[in-house]
């Protein structure tokens, strides 16, 4: 399913000028490939609606009464997350890998920027599940993140390492601390977007 979710002002306040977007694993099990290349590359552009249910075997097209078919600029994605646990990193097969390079190509030639997520660090490394403070001083989870970060042809200071909130009762202050910098990374990274874009509007229009 493909969801939507506002950033607001605190809890209950208004909501801020970004929004962000998730979507099902591009893999999920063996027999389930999970959502099609096409679907993410539809959910990109802004054709897909909130709360859309992907068919892995058909993906949407222009034919579904639910298809967007003039997204607006709200309606976009203006930065692209990939999610890797980290201590499933030496799972990542060829037919899995090229899939990604599949939507990576899609992605550069939009000129949107692509960063990686590696979650859930606290279970690939001991050291950092003892002291999350350690996280970028664990000989371990850099060199997986370097290992990532060669699979996917993405430059280290692209991937952003964070912790799950999975068994936690209270808030846990050094996991929001690389929850909220990757957030900070995203949304640097989208501004980037809309300035290029915007130089790029005003090359076109000084040239015509």
């Amino acid at each position: 399913m493909h969801r939507t979710y506002p950033v607001l002002h605190g809890k209950g306040g208004s909501e801020r000028k970004c929004m962000l977007c998730d979507t099902m694993g591009r893999e999920r099990n063996i027999n389930d490939e999970g959502i099609d290349v096409a679907d993410i590359i539809s959910v990109i552009k802004g054709h897909v609606p909130d709360l859309y249910e992907f068919n892995p075997k058909a993906p949407i097209t222009s034919n579904d009464r639910r298809y967007r078919e003039k997204p607006s600029l709200a309606d976009k994605v203006h930065c692209v997350v990939f999610v890797v646990e980290a201590n499933k990193i030496n799972l990542l097969d060829q037919n899995l890998l090229k899939k990604f390079k599949s939507i990576q190509a899609e992605v550069n030639n939009m000129r949107i920027p692509l960063l990686v997520l590696v979650t859930k660090i606290d279970e690939a490394c001991l050291e950092v599940k003892k002291d999350l403070t350690k996280v970028y001083r664990s000989r371990y989870l850099y060199e997986k993140v370097t290992q990532l970060g060669q699979m996917l042809g993405v430059p280290v200071s692209s991937i952003s390492p964070v912790k799950n909130y999975s068994t936690e009762t209270e808030i846990n202050l050094h996991a929001d601390v690389l929850i909220l910098k990757a957030l900070q990374q995203m949304l640097r990274a989208a501004d980037a977007y809309f300035d290029d874009t915007q130089l790029k509007g005003l090359i076109q229009q000084r040239s015509s």
